[in-house]
């Protein structure tokens, strides 16, 4: 319910900037793509220690994100491939923080946690796959 909520919010918030007719010719799936770029930007500037570019980039990466599902839905442009590409980004990016940010630190207690980290998100998500999978046969 929240995230129905969020996402009217966010679809309104970036219609403002889809003004024209500029985003009709821009596919989706290179918009999602592009996120790309600046998502591993930040973990290697977050591995690195500089954390105000790292966070500028994770912004741009969020950015670019809800944008392609935006121009996507605004034009019909929606694709099963596109949500697929969508949520294999998003989870590269969402690796690729936790261990720049661990590099950054060189601690062994750092490593283990981030290890933690990721494989606590990864079962967690690979278990709500299978279930939509399940959900989608009933």
């Amino acid at each position: 319910m929240f995230d129905l909520h969020t996402r009217q919010l966010k679809e309104r918030a970036m219609a403002l900037f889809l003004c024209g007719d500029l985003w009709r010719h821009v596919e989706p799936n290179t918009i999602t793509a592009a996120s790309l770029l600046p998502g591993v930007a930040c973990a290697w500037l977050a591995s690195r220690g500089q954390l105000d570019w790292a966070l500028a980039c994770w912004v741009l990466n969020r950015f670019l994100d809800g944008l392609d599902g935006v121009v996507a839905r605004k034009y019909g442009k929606s694709s099963d491939f596109g949500g697929y590409l969508d949520i294999c980004i998003d989870f590269t990016v969402y690796a690729l923080i936790p261990v720049g940010i661990a590099v950054a630190h060189d601690d062994a207690a750092v490593y283990l946690a981030t290890m933690l980290l990721l494989s606590t998100y990864f079962v967690n998500a690979a278990g709500l796959f299978f279930l939509a999978a399940i959900l989608e046969k009933h």
